[in-house]
């Protein structure tokens, strides 16, 4: 289902993409697309939500079939957007997806509202401080675009052709402007953060940051292996188990689907616990086929935990 709606005087095209077989108490998950491209290159990713939860995604200003905004171009002006559309299209349960440039707007519009969503994820956020001289954030991103796929750069290709050079580079000095990393701060909401393997424009230290200053309660990082900074092009699976986790969501499906191919974040390990069993005494565990491991600590669930990652005392 299409509607458009009216956001900062502007028209907006917002797209409903229903869940297959509706499950009550699922959100919304609602797409937000990064600098240049349009929602045109969530495709894959819309396609891999079909069986969980239901999808609204639509063109920021001056992408795709969306209006350019009058007036000054920032990330506070796309949030306003973001907020708007989300009000009129009445989706009052959400968790909020942003890509590259979007995952500032979703940081934004969360540090003012956080009623908007029940949590928030972060694809390849940026710009991380290091890569603020305009220069060396185009270096990164032409290393990153060496081990893009050809369907992932054709749909971003779709959303540049479709966008004004001038437009185009105001989006570019906004996103430079805005500091991620302060922003943060503002966000209590649950996130998950989200980078690939070769993606050098979302470095993991960046990543890093972002945790250490977001002051929610659970606040996850994941690297995706063996994919670029459009993630969701390749690996749509290990991102929609990832939203469902952040929505406090076990879906067995979503996640058998992503468990092999998620890579937990190394981190410094926990101090060992004086009531745990001694796994130098503890009996091995066996394995299918005879094969044996040392015992493991308790997962909670949904998957992949990390050193990083308590079970949730509830």
């Amino acid at each position: 289902m299409h509607e458009t709606v009216q956001a900062a005087r502007t028209r907006i095209e917002v797209r409903h993409v229903p869940m297959s077989t509706p499950i009550p108490g699922r959100p919304t998950i609602v797409l937000v697309h990064g600098l240049g491209v349009s929602a045109f290159y969530f495709e894959t990713l819309i396609e891999a939500f079909a069986e969980h939860a239901p999808v609204a995604v639509f063109d920021l200003p001056g992408a795709g079939r969306s209006e350019e905004l009058a007036g000054p171009l920032s990330i506070e002006r796309l949030a306003d957007v973001l907020q708007q559309v989300l009000e009129r299209s009445q989706v009052t349960d959400a968790v909020l997806v942003g890509h590259s440039m979007g995952a500032q707007v979703v940081v934004e519009a969360l540090a003012r509202s956080p009623h908007l969503a029940r949590a928030g994820v972060l694809l390849g956020p940026v710009v991380a401080p290091g890569q603020r001289p305009w220069w060396r954030l185009v270096l990164q991103f032409l290393r990153t675009v060496r081990h893009e796929s050809f369907s992932a750069l054709w749909r971003a290709g779709v959303g540049y052709l479709q966008m004004t050079p001038l437009w185009f580079l105001r989006q570019f000095l906004a996103m430079l402007a805005y500091r991620t990393e302060e922003r943060i701060r503002d966000v209590p909401n649950d996130l998950m953060l989200m980078r690939s393997q070769h993606d050098f424009v979302a470095p993991m230290e960046f990543l890093a940051e972002l945790q250490r200053n977001a002051p929610g309660d659970r606040v996850y990082r994941r690297e995706v292996p063996d994919a670029a900074h459009h993630m969701m092009s390749t690996h749509a699976e290990v991102i929609v188990a990832a939203v469902l986790q952040i929505a406090g969501i076990h879906d067995p499906l979503a996640e058998a689907k992503a468990a092999q191919r998620l890579r937990p974040v190394p981190s410094d390990p926990e101090p060992p616990d004086p009531a745990a069993p001694d796994p130098q005494t503890e009996p091995a565990a066996a394995e299918p086929g005879g094969a044996t491991t040392a015992p493991e600590p308790p997962i909670p669930a949904p998957p992949w935990p990390t050193a990083d990652e308590p079970p949730d005392p509830s």
